[in-house]
């Protein structure tokens, strides 16, 4: 009986001691899943930072190219016009010269000059489009990479405030960058100038302008009569 008393308390002491290695066991895992999921959402974090830094980058970079575009049209434009000028002027002076020759010649000034302020229309669209793109992206970068140490500093003061932090970064990052570029796509300089607001107020304005006019003429022609 003894011996079955002594056996009973060496495997209640066994047993003891597996469940305190247990326990220990079971809180290291917790320990690691904690930093593991600590890791994984920074590696989220990283990875959204990195994507949309590169985004960026890559419209940066682009964008450069249409700025030498800009500046390599307004040289054009400038060396075209001012030639196609003194050869318009030269003509004015001359005597012998028809005037068909000077329409013809004022209509190839035009169009030497429309191409280059056409393309640096273009550009000055294009370079104002990617600016704001690549601010956007850079912009959800930097919330990426900063989300996870604001993340960690509204947990320890408020679950509540996490939950704000939480919804506030993702209503950044969903948004679309489409939003930044026009819905209407103008084909040239003239095509936007004739759909811009000035030009459709005063097209309404001119209608109105000629109504009453006629109206005030019908007037004086009553009054002389």
């Amino acid at each position: 009986m003894q011996s079955d008393h002594l056996d009973v308390s060496r495997i209640r002491q066994n047993a003891n001691e597996l469940d305190d290695q247990l326990r220990e066991s079971a809180n290291a895992a917790k320990a690691v899943l904690e930093r593991c999921e600590t890791a994984y959402s920074a590696a989220t974090s990283i990875g959204l930072a990195a994507a949309f830094n590169e985004r960026s980058d890559v419209l940066s970079k682009s964008m450069w190219l249409w700025v030498v575009g800009l500046v390599c049209s307004l040289i054009a434009g400038s060396y075209f016009g001012s030639a196609r000028l003194h050869e318009l002027s030269e003509m004015f002076h001359a005597r012998d010269v028809s005037s068909l020759v000077i329409v013809l010649n004022l209509i190839l000034t035009v169009l030497s000059v429309g191409a280059p302020v056409w393309f640096a229309w273009l550009s000055t669209k294009q370079i104002g489009q990617r600016f704001r793109l690549s601010e956007d992206y850079a912009f959800k970068a930097s919330i990426s990479r900063a989300y996870e140490g604001f993340r960690r500093e509204a947990a320890r003061v408020d679950k509540e405030m996490e939950a704000k932090l939480l919804e506030s970064a993702l209503a950044r990052l969903d948004e679309l960058p489409l939003r930044l570029v026009e819905t209407v796509s103008h084909g040239s300089p003239l095509h936007e100038l004739a759909s811009s607001d000035v030009v459709k107020k005063l097209l309404d304005v001119v209608p109105d302008v000629a109504k009453r006019s006629g109206i005030r003429s019908k007037a004086v022609l009553n009054n002389n009569d």
